[in-house]
């Protein structure tokens, strides 16, 4: 049978009261005497096993409080004052800690010294001071290809390589570039959400410079757009004045490389570059490529990149599963078509993802994509394609609602009347409710069939998201006009037949 994993503690022992050598020979590893504690050496910092801890207690009848290390000592609350104290010993600890960490001690003793540190809540501060120090015994290889990573980062990022700030960056050997990030990196108080990405983004670049793995640091917030990581990495460099990652002229970025003492005598590839960036981009998440999954660049820079994963997700499930709308275009109605799963994510701040679609939707790019599709809608359309467009029409509207959409009753003399109008420009105000009781026409047909489109039909009970309305009759038209659209007639045709009674399916 496995043994239970244990979680060593951290207590804070006087010397005086305990033979520590005899305990620790005794306690048959169970005890690790990990470091003084106390400037004159009456106290240490004890690792102990759970199952000795009581015994470690009885000897010492404080060492069940709870340990503190950040309490600063009276004699510095005196001199420096509480504040000052509080920080110091504060920044004592974190040290202590990121020093055991750092060193060879077993895994157990350096999780007994994030653990307490998490409870003290500077779990964060330590992780910085920890890339810090990482950074800082780096083996010779590694610094300098940070520093190198280092420079093509704020090339990418710096708006203007010919700034007199630039100039200085550029005019930087290796061991200014590595004391400037160092510098850059230092924990502030207090220490808010943003750093804690600063740490991931930073952890991600060392990383990739081979430089040392910690798991601890991969916490990327997903959230995050590529945008804010791109500002988020300028503000160590203290860039104000930011360009969109990786969009980088070749003869300008080739030119301000030559000007480091890093990059001397050497020329890059157009597509040394481009690999370089993509790699760079790919660990710290910084941007997409131009065109990144056919989208709207308004919502690549808008959307966390856990959110473009998503997406990107449902696209691959969806076109696995609908073979026949796998392609490019279809990829923006898809969008269109994730407003009703994004409305249920718990992120709906004022810059969430349904704000950032719905501002999509009212925009230029936006409006002109809504007409495209409602002009491909009126050609001839297999059932997948017809229903994906048609439930883009009703998504738009979602997103950006007709005047009108709140009626229940059509505006002209039917539903498809009012179709029909919308579809020759008539602005009649209720484009959203069409187009949601069409799909229901189209959601009824589908039911009536069976298996045989049964993943377009459950593609568009999701895009629904309710139940269907009470069946009105003017729905019996729809229905009939839906289901001459499905057998591949184009939207002229059928009301030619609708009008004129010339269909076979309704004689």
């Amino acid at each position: 049978m496995a043994s239970t994993p244990t979680h060593w503690k951290l207590i804070r022992v006087r010397a005086e009261t305990i033979d520590l050598q005899r305990l620790v020979e005794e306690s048959n590893s169970r005890i690790c005497i990990v470091q003084e504690c106390d400037d004159n050496g009456k106290a240490f910092e004890v690792a102990v096993e759970p199952s000795y801890l009581a015994e470690v207690q009885e000897l010492q009848s404080h060492a069940n409080l709870p340990y503190n290390p950040t309490h600063p000592r009276e004699a510095e609350k005196a001199i420096l004052g509480i504040y000052q104290a509080n920080r110091k010993a504060r920044e004592r600890w974190l040290q202590r800690a990121v020093d055991v960490i750092s060193s060879e001690h077993h895994h157990e003793i350096k999780e007994a010294y994030r653990n307490l540190t998490q409870l003290l809540g500077l779990q964060r501060e330590l992780d910085r001071k920890i890339l810090i120090q990482n950074i800082s015994d780096s083996l010779a290889s590694v610094r300098r290809k940070l520093a190198r990573n280092l420079v093509f980062l704020f090339l990418n990022l710096e708006a203007d390589h010919t700034s007199a700030d630039a100039q200085i960056f550029l005019a930087s050997n290796e061991e200014e570039l590595i004391d400037s990030l160092k510098f850059g990196l230092k924990p502030p108080t207090p220490f808010n959400r943003d750093e804690c990405q600063i740490t991931s983004l930073f952890r991600a670049l060392l990383e990739l410079s081979s430089g040392r793995v910690d798991f601890y640091q991969h916490n990327f917030a997903e959230n995050y757009t590529a945008k804010q990581n791109s500002e988020l990495c300028a503000r160590i460099f203290d860039i104000s004045d930011i360009k969109t990652f990786g969009e980088f002229d070749v003869r300008e970025i080739s030119n301000s490389l030559s000007k480091s003492p890093l990059f001397v005598g050497e020329t890059l590839s157009a597509e040394g570059l481009g690999q370089w960036a993509a790699i760079m981009n790919s660990s710290l998440q910084v941007g997409f490529p131009s065109g990144h999954l056919n989208l709207p660049s308004q919502i690549l820079s808008g959307f966390g990149v856990g959110q473009i994963k998503m997406f990107e997700t449902i696209l691959i499930d969806t076109y696995q599963n609908l073979p026949p709308l796998n392609k490019p275009a279809n990829n923006t109605l898809l969008l269109l078509t994730w407003s009703t799963s994004v409305s249920q994510w718990s992120e709906h701040g004022p810059n969430g993802p349904l704000k950032v679609l719905a501002n999509w939707a009212k925009s230029e790019e936006g409006w002109n994509l809504y007409v495209r599709v409602a002009e491909e809608f009126q050609g001839h359309q297999t059932v997948e394609q017809l229903t994906l467009t048609m439930s883009a029409l009703l998504s738009y509207r979602r997103l950006y609602p007709d005047f009108l959409d709140y009626s229940e009753q059509p505006i002209t003399a039917n539903y498809i009347a009012d179709l029909d109008a919308l579809l020759h420009g008539t602005s009649i105000g209720n484009s959203g409710k069409v187009a949601e009781r069409l799909l229901f026409a189209l959601a009824r047909q589908l039911q009536s069939m069976g298996e045989d489109f049964g993943d377009i039909r459950q593609f568009l009970e999701t895009i629904l998201d309710r139940e269907p309305p009470q069946r009105h009759f003017f729905d019996a038209l729809s229905d009939e006009y839906v289901q001459l659209r499905m057998s591949g007639r184009s939207h002229e045709t059928t009301m030619i037949e609708l009008t004129h009674g010339t269909s076979a399916e309704l004689r």
